[in-house]
């Protein structure tokens, strides 16, 4: 089975860990700063991804599948190596010579980016 990488940005990985802890999209989806919509977009573009659903929703809210457990476990550690990753990053020297130059990068509410041509500064 192919892969799409665009499919597994770091909020939606965090979405669906928070969906695990809390119980709830709503509730998730308002820790990372998008709507109830924009969760349930996420969080199903993820499930499509692997074609099978990773939580099943109910009334009470939600509950991972035994997919979704799998895919939490390893969720937890990319999102632990991605905050060692800024902790180690941000405790470097500020000594260092400066990056400039960066591109600019728009998201949409759904998480795809493009990145904008870079401009000269002169």
């Amino acid at each position: 089975m192919d892969y799409n990488l665009a499919r597994f940005d770091l909020v939606s990985i965090r979405l669906a860990v928070l969906c695990a802890e809390l119980g709830s999209l709503s509730a998730a989806a308002k820790e990372v700063h998008c709507s109830l919509s924009t969760g349930s977009y996420r969080l199903s573009t993820l499930e499509y991804s692997f074609g099978k659903p990773l939580f099943t929703r109910d009334r009470r809210g939600l509950h991972p599948t035994a997919a979704g457990e799998v895919f939490v476990r390893h969720a937890r550690h990319i999102l632990e190596r991605v905050e060692l990753m800024t902790r180690q990053v941000a405790s470097l020297p500020d000594d260092l010579p400066e990056v400039t130059n960066f591109p600019e990068v728009r998201t949409n509410p759904y998480g795809f980016s493009r990145t904008a041509p870079l401009t000269s500064t002169g």
